[in-house]
């Protein structure tokens, strides 16, 4: 299943990544998409691609959970975002955790594909922890760039929430609870491009501040009493930023004079975070 909106300049890599996969051959691709958007456009033009066009703009929770629905015997089920691409054996490769038995729930790691200062902040802030180059294995999260999971887990927890973004971290959450393992395959890598633009970027990190809080709220998960008593969100801002320099120190020394160089905007765009993330403390919650 691949989520789409408004994703005409990236599905194209996407479907052709899909396409030149090794070692696993994909009956169907799904799209789901909102109607008459440019990502439908541009997916119709390849084979065994099927879209899905709904009436009004989905969540991309919301987009994967009817993409799941639209293929009733898969066992096994697999997303990837709509400005990935999958290297090589990455979808064979997740499959085989699976299947193994090493994973119920499983990711590739991201590597950022975009040029420029945004994209590279981007993600440090977003993707570091799923970045190649550091041991990774079983994991509290991991990212729905380029996600597989068993069909019967996913059913069990009723899916994604109808949210974007944050819905991978509820969704993991959720798997967790109920005992399932979740972890990273760090022979599977997708690489991953970030929109353009610093507009672009503050927004979105308001937004996962936001969504963040709110998932915190919903499912109690760590870090919950942040959300719940927002006067003391603002400390988290020290904290990410720390973690940063300590991830960085640990796994990659070379970019850490980048990292320093641009610790004003990586701090701005915390700071951000921030406010989204007291924003959506305080608003309130849909019923």
């Amino acid at each position: 299943m691949v989520p789409a909106y408004r994703a005409g300049d990236t599905i194209g890599r996407t479907l052709h990544a899909l396409r030149m996969s090794r070692g696993i051959a994909l009956d169907e691709v799904v799209v789901v998409c909102t109607r008459g958007d440019d990502s439908a456009r541009v997916a119709v033009g390849f084979e065994r691609v099927r879209v899905i066009e709904a009436p009004t703009r989905l969540s991309a929770g919301a987009a994967r959970n009817l993409g799941a629905c639209s293929l009733p015997d898969a066992d096994v089920l697999m997303f990837v975002d709509a400005d990935c691409a999958p290297r090589g054996d990455c979808l064979s490769d997740l499959l085989a955790e699976l299947l193994d038995g090493r994973a119920d729930l499983c990711a590739a790691m991201v590597s950022n594909a975009g040029p420029g200062l945004v994209a590279w902040l981007r993600h440090a802030l977003e993707f570091k922890e799923a970045d190649v180059g550091r041991p990774h294995g079983q994991a509290d999260f991991v990212p729905s760039a380029t996600m597989a999971c068993r069909r019967d887990l996913f059913e069990s927890v009723g899916g994604f929430p109808d949210m974007w973004p944050g819905e991978d971290l509820v969704f993991c959450h959720r798997v967790r609870t109920r005992g399932a393992r979740v972890a990273f395959c760090e022979r599977a890598v997708t690489e991953h491009v970030h929109p353009r633009g610093w507009r672009r970027m503050f927004r979105h990190q308001f937004d996962l501040g936001f969504t963040s809080a709110k998932a915190r709220l919903v499912t109690g998960m760590r870090g919950a009493v942040f959300a719940r008593f927002p006067i003391i969100a603002p400390l988290l801002v020290f904290g990410r930023a720390w973690r940063a320099m300590d991830w960085f120190f640990r796994y990659r020394r070379r970019d850490l004079p980048a990292l320093v160089a641009a610790m004003p905007l990586y701090v701005l765009a915390l700071g951000v975070w921030s406010a989204g993330f007291v924003s959506g403390s305080i608003a309130p919650s849909e019923s």
